[in-house]
């Protein structure tokens, strides 16, 4: 909502009550900008912190929900990033293009209450993992334990959980076997 501009200077007492009034309304604009998007931030923000839940819920998440062929309108998106369920409900129109492309063809008020309806069905019964009918992953074939643990020095992870006298002496055995299997 834009406030009624300042009415021409005839209208007011002196030039300096005009400048003042304009300045005022200048000054109300300014401060309603910035608490706009100080708004438009948190909703973002919010809506990340969601997100980053729903990527580990959702291995292919990036992928269904950021499909760039999907059609979500910018009245869409904004009513996807404002629902406590967001991420569910964009992740729920990318398994269901048929649906945000019937959605997307509404007015705006229809797609915001069409995304409502569904972030009600979601909110009340939350979908679940889909599960695959492939077999588990293999186990891959690892070395087996001598009593010590077994460092790899080549792994960054493992400097978190040495100290500086076993990453040394890993290190020089490492490069020790390296030295004997090129010598061969």
């Amino acid at each position: 909502m834009r406030a009624a501009p300042v009415a021409s200077v005839d209208q007011f007492e002196s030039t300096e009550a005009y400048a003042e009034a304009l300045a005022l309304q200048k000054a109300e604009e300014l401060i309603a900008k910035r608490e706009a998007a100080k708004q438009h931030s948190e909703v973002l923000e919010s809506y990340h912190d969601r997100e980053e839940e729903a990527r580990g819920k959702y291995d292919d998440f990036e992928q269904v929900a950021y499909n760039p062929k999907l059609p979500i309108t910018d009245v869409m998106a904004e009513t996807i990033r404002s629902s406590d369920v967001g991420p569910e409900l964009a992740y729920y129109l990318g398994s269901n293009p048929k649906e945000a492309d019937r959605i997307s063809r509404m007015a705006p008020l229809g797609q915001a209450k069409e995304i409502g309806k569904i972030e009600a069905k979601l909110a009340s019964d939350p979908p679940v993992k889909k599960t695959t009918s492939a077999p588990a992953p293999i186990s891959p074939v690892t070395a087996r334990s001598t009593g010590s643990p077994a460092y790899d020095t080549t792994d960054p992870r493992s400097s978190k959980t040495m100290t500086d006298s076993q990453w040394i002496e890993a290190e020089r055995a490492r490069q020790r076997k390296k030295w004997e299997a090129q010598a061969r």
